[in-house]
């Protein structure tokens, strides 16, 4: 959904049609078309006063959906654009309220060193846990580089030892699979244990870039 910003009311929440809990969801602007890798748009609503600050009633902001469109694409036009406003203290340490993403780990995931310098910079601080597993930025930092000097098979192999019956695997893996797991741990755990012969299953249930 590519409609044009309301320049008129650059803070104005919108309505996407998406519930969450029975509630319609309504996020800013500019943390819409942040999410939606619409980087005219961006710029467009940051020359006209957008606050860089409101979030999504989940508690994502415009610089984090931007970190994740880096991770998953590559595209950091949105980024480049937000990191040249300042950001509160309490937006760069948030942590969203179902996946526990936080705007410095997701900026350690896109791998490139002068993003993390940045995030920093703009008052991320080092200490501070996200993910699902509750992972502080070094943590991840160290498991990341785990596992790119494994080989392909070295990581199957890995994920084959991985206990289905792991609290932190289930947990991360029901919040990462938007009810495609089931909604309780239970539910999540049973899943998991069919498929715990079959790593390319396992890897398809788990998002892995938070190992």
């Amino acid at each position: 959904m590519n409609r044009a910003p309301d320049l008129k009311h650059p803070n104005r929440r919108i309505n996407i049609g998406v519930q969450y809990g029975g509630v319609p969801r309504r996020p800013p602007q500019l943390v819409w078309h942040t999410q939606c890798n619409h980087p005219d748009h961006v710029q467009s609503l940051l020359e006209a006063g957008a606050k860089v600050d409101l979030l999504s009633d989940t508690s994502e902001s415009a610089l984090l959906f931007s970190l994740i469109e880096v991770v998953n694409h590559g595209d950091r036009r949105s980024f480049d654009l937000l990191k040249q406003h300042p950001h509160s203290h309490e937006t760069m340490n948030m942590r969203t309220d179902k996946l526990k993403l936080t705007i410095l780990l997701k900026a350690i995931e896109t791998g490139q060193p002068d993003i993390v310098e940045t995030v920093l910079g703009m008052g991320a601080e080092v200490d501070r846990r996200g993910d699902t597993d509750d992972q502080t930025a070094l943590n991840l930092c160290i498991k990341l580089l785990g596992i790119l000097k494994k080989t392909a098979d070295e990581f199957i192999s890995e994920c084959r030892q991985i206990k289905p019956d792991d609290p932190v695997l289930i947990e991360s893996a029901r919040r990462s699979s938007h009810g495609m797991l089931g909604i309780t741990e239970r539910e999540a755990g049973r899943i998991i244990s069919k498929r715990h012969n079959d790593p390319l299953h396992l890897l398809g249930a788990v998002d892995v870039s938070h190992w």
